[in-house]
């Protein structure tokens, strides 16, 4: 599927400049990308603001399962509104240290940037020993 949209936005929706969450639900299904930068000549009337070419394209096999779609957004739901650290966080500093090394991820940014595999690495290893939000 292709979608034209202000710049800003798709970017978003590719998780640019950092990972969101409407990115992050998107990604286990779709793979999105910028593959056209409009120049305003392009359109009558010209727009205001810069325009792209879209692309979400459905991923053969996702990162998920369907069924697991609620717990995911659930899992990132909470991860953005309490943090990934701190007295709400679902899993403690030791299980996201070790899961991301054993599954040979970078440990996370001091700035708090986290890729879109270690947020499904991070989800694996909640659904595996955690799983309770609310706590």
């Amino acid at each position: 599927m292709w979608l034209v949209m202000e710049k800003g936005a798709a970017k978003r929706f590719c998780g640019l400049p950092r990972e969101n969450l409407n990115a992050l639900l998107l990604k286990p299904f779709f793979e999105t990308r910028i593959v056209y930068h409009f120049r305003r000549e392009d359109f009558h009337p010209a727009p205001r603001v810069d325009t792209v070419l879209l692309e979400l394209k459905r991923k053969a096999v996702p990162d998920i399962q369907l069924f697991e779609r609620r717990d995911f957004a659930a899992f990132l739901t909470h991860s953005f509104r309490y943090g990934l650290f701190g007295s709400h966080a679902l899993l403690t500093k030791k299980q996201i240290s070790t899961a991301l090394r054993l599954s040979g991820l970078p440990p996370v940014e001091r700035s708090g940037d986290i890729l879109y595999v270690q947020w499904l690495c991070l989800f694996r290893c909640w659904r595996q020993f955690g799983k309770t939000i609310g706590g």
